[in-house]
């Protein structure tokens, strides 16, 4: 059983897929092979193959949001990537219906970005 709201919120035609929670690794792999693209999960490319980095578990890398940092003058992109490619300074390509932008890895594990000697004043 399924239930699928059709989202108007967003000014995309979409849908939100509420399933249980068993059904949710097989419903993703079926999603996936048959080209649906979530939205706010955009896969990572190696700019030297063009292929997603995969884990040792079969884990495809992927951005799982997006903001602009006012401190930092940059925008700034949360990530899952295998450990072999989380590594600072590496240059990855983010898909985005089918258009490539060049990312750079900031920061890995719990290191900010911004002032990540923590040398700024708190309030």
């Amino acid at each position: 059983m399924a239930t699928l709201p059709q989202q108007a919120n967003v000014r995309e035609q979409g849908w939100e897929l509420y399933v249980p929670f068993s059904y949710g690794l097989a419903l993703w792999d079926r999603l996936f092979e048959a080209g649906a693209i979530p939205v706010g999960q955009s896969p990572l490319l190696d700019p030297e193959s063009g292929k997603v980095p995969v884990d040792e578990l079969g884990r495809r890398s992927y951005t799982t949001s997006i903001a602009y940092g006012p401190s930092l003058g940059r925008n700034i992109a949360l990530d899952y990537l295998p450990a072999d490619y989380a590594e600072e300074g590496r240059q990855l390509l983010m898909e985005y219906f089918g258009e490539h932008y060049p990312m750079r890895v900031a920061a890995v594990g719990y290191r900010a970005p911004y002032d990540p000697e923590n040398h700024r004043p708190r309030s």
